[in-house]
């Protein structure tokens, strides 16, 4: 089966911001329809998500024979829901803006713009020009859960600066598909952001030794998605190494793997060893790092989880690579 998502939108939506979404400019938007195109034959069904959608209300009356509701998917497709990326790039950029506390003050906040957040940006390399994240889909144990789920997350810093303050995540399993959690973090307290961390990374002798070695001899160093996730009361700061050869049939392999949090970075072959070097049980790789932070078994136990995901997905896929959009064929793992 491919499942698509399909969205109704509106560009006239009443006191709603303006954004643009694809070639259009929009002020509404709706994952209202999860599109089920069997790939044998071709059968092609439509099932609501979002009942409560006005529009695709207009659309079910008019066309009453082709729409179906969401329980009527079987559960074998349902269990590959997830939340389009295009969805989640828009409320990102929404809400970088409109986080304001729903009160006097917060419109205080909104007009004179004093609280506006940015998408992070980051080197790939030292040379590099610094890009913008990308979201991406992990599977994660929220804080405060007792189970890892599907989820969509995004990093924010405010407008202008690069310390991290705030961490957004949409759930996509169960009863929780379709909401959105953001974490915001105390403005007293400076969090490093990915641009930060990206320095620490660049300015690593270790890290730039191997780099200038692995990119002569016909090969080049690629820098993976920098991932940034939640860690007990800290994050962690992931990034896969790629060596690919200059041919241009050539497919990247994964070479090193780098892992950071706010005191430390790691480095090694393996995230195995990376982490071991993080949470004090093996030697880090030069005797000029700093002592390492001390992480509790359970913390440990998610550190691991995401090594685990990242030794499945990453050895087998190019650098910065993500599933596809949501306007195209999705599916979950």
């Amino acid at each position: 089966y491919w499942i698509l998502d399909a969205y109704t939108s509106a560009s006239s939506y009443p006191y709603s911001q303006t954004m643009s979404f694809g070639d259009n400019y929009i002020n509404y938007i709706r994952n209202s329809v999860k599109v089920v195109v069997n790939a044998y034959d071709g059968t092609t069904n439509f099932y609501v998500i979002d009942p409560q959608d006005p529009l695709i209300k207009a659309y079910e009356a008019t066309f009453p024979s082709l729409f179906k509701p969401i329980d009527a998917m079987p559960q074998g497709l349902r269990a590959h829901l997830r939340v389009p990326e295009d969805l989640f790039n828009a409320q990102v950029q929404v809400y970088a803006t409109y986080h304001v506390s729903a009160d006097p003050n917060g419109a205080k906040v909104l007009f004179a713009r004093e609280d506006v957040w940015a998408v992070p940006t980051a080197q790939n390399s030292p040379n590099s020009t610094a890009t913008e994240l990308t979201p991406y889909y992990v599977l994660f144990r929220l804080p405060g859960e007792s189970t890892p789920e599907f989820l969509l997350i995004m990093p924010y810093t405010p407008l202008g600066k690069i310390n991290l303050v705030s961490w957004m995540a949409a759930r996509s399993d169960g009863p929780h598909y379709g909401e959105y959690v953001s974490y915001q973090l105390p403005k007293d307290k400076v969090i490093f952001g990915p641009q930060q961390v990206a320095n620490r990374i660049n300015a690593n002798t270790t890290i730039s030794a191997d780099f200038t070695l692995f990119n002569q001899a016909g090969s080049s160093v690629q820098q993976g998605n920098l991932l940034v996730v939640p860690i007990g009361n800290s994050f962690l700061y992931f990034e896969p190494i790629y060596l690919r050869a200059k041919q241009e049939s050539s497919l990247p392999e994964l070479k090193r793997v780098i892992l950071a949090d706010e005191s430390q970075v790691a480095y090694a072959t393996t995230l195995d060893q990376a982490i071991q070097q993080l949470v004090g049980t093996a030697p880090p790789p030069t005797t000029t790092q700093p002592p390492p932070s001390t992480y509790t078994a359970a913390q440990v136990a998610q550190i691991q989880s995401l090594t685990d995901q990242a030794n499945q997905h990453y050895p087998h896929s190019p650098p910065r690579c993500r599933p596809s959009a949501g306007s195209s064929s999705s599916s979950r793992p």
